[in-house]
């Protein structure tokens, strides 16, 4: 969410206003007591706040209903907003009640897209590649983990076009990315596994 706003005063954080005091503390007291957590920042190039929420999804029809309510939220023309995900088109009906239309992706497509566009932005010494040795086991001490970074690091000149990527999320997947036309990535899916992330990470240790 975004607020027009002069810049915050040194060591102050930038708030969400709702249009009056009340309103503004049923929100902090709201985010506290559901634990949800809130991100602010001034943007100067905008001219404002940025605002930025997270809570469950099973939230997203109430919060529309009270955005809606508010004058916070006023919007001139429809709003367009990227969705990835398969349950995001079940929001499409409540968020279109206050102006706002989902441009849905598929989650691949804009992980690898905003890869390639990490790898392309990063110092470059902080794009790098680790060659491990043939003996390294996932039964491996931190130790000798970190001992074979070390050993192993090596600077990378100019981006991959070509890589293997792993995401270990709700599942394991392995794809294989490859540079398309106009820059945007293609990808081939390898494998997978319904193994979680964090069974995944469990299990390796």
């Amino acid at each position: 969410l975004f607020q027009p706003s002069p810049p915050p005063e040194d060591g102050q954080r930038p708030r969400l206003c709702l249009g009056s005091p009340r309103l503004d503390a049923e929100l902090d007291a709201l985010l506290k007591q559901s634990g949800e957590r809130e991100l602010s920042m001034y943007v100067p190039q905008l001219g404002g706040n940025l605002h930025f929420f997270c809570f469950e999804s099973k939230h997203v029809a109430a919060a529309a209903a009270f955005l809606a309510k508010r004058p916070v939220w006023q919007p001139r023309r429809q709003v367009v907003m990227r969705a990835t995900g398969a349950g995001s088109y079940k929001h499409q009906h409540a968020l279109g009640g206050i102006g706002v239309r989902l441009d849905l992706s598929l989650d691949v497509d804009c992980m690898l897209s905003g890869l390639n566009f990490l790898l392309h932005q990063l110092p470059r010494p902080d794009l790098f590649t680790v060659a491990m040795p043939e003996s390294m086991t996932p039964l491996a001490t931190p130790g000798a983990y970190r001992a074979a970074v070390e050993g192993g690091y090596a600077a990378v000149a100019h981006p991959p076009k070509d890589y293997i990527y792993v995401s270990v999320s709700t599942e394991t997947v392995v794809l294989e990315a490859k540079s398309g036309a106009g820059g945007r990535p293609t990808f081939r899916r390898l494998g997978a596994s319904s193994v979680g992330g964090a069974t995944f990470w469990g299990l390796v240790r």
